[in-house]
């Protein structure tokens, strides 16, 4: 196998396995992974959570390579939204959430993202680039 066959070979890996299973598989399922405010999410809240936010993006018919811009504040449900497209083998694309209306046409478009997902609160910083209005 030439050196560049072995550098584009596909590989079984997937990060979610090191960063959110092994913490399980070490006994540490109960631990904090998250905390915000008041809240917080254990490494097996966030396994179990991931696996299902994963399928839904499944079913959305996304898959493995898909790109998803996620333009979503600092809260619990951005680690669950990221970790479970990488366990589903998709892209996530985080967008700095204090850019501008043109910035985000310009990323959206060079992203070649087939699904966005946003906090309720940014809708309408988003809405200047959907004319047409957005689907929730």
């Amino acid at each position: 196998m030439s050196e560049h066959e072995e550098l584009s070979a596909r590989r079984p890996y997937n990060a979610a396995a090191d960063f959110v299973d092994a913490n399980v598989a070490r006994g540490n399922g109960k631990k904090t992974a998250f905390k915000e405010k008041d809240r917080a999410l254990t490494y097996g809240e966030l396994q179990a959570a991931s696996c299902r936010f994963g399928r839904g993006l499944e079913k959305l018919g996304l898959r493995p390579e898909s790109r998803v811009v996620f333009l979503h504040l600092d809260t619990i449900e951005f680690p669950i939204a990221f970790w479970g497209a990488i366990r589903a083998g998709i892209i996530p694309i985080p967008l700095n959430t204090l850019l501008t209306p043109e910035q985000y046409a310009y990323m959206l478009e060079d992203s070649r993202a087939e699904a966005i997902l946003i906090s309720p609160q940014l809708i309408p910083s988003i809405l200047p680039v959907y004319p047409n209005g957005v689907s929730q």
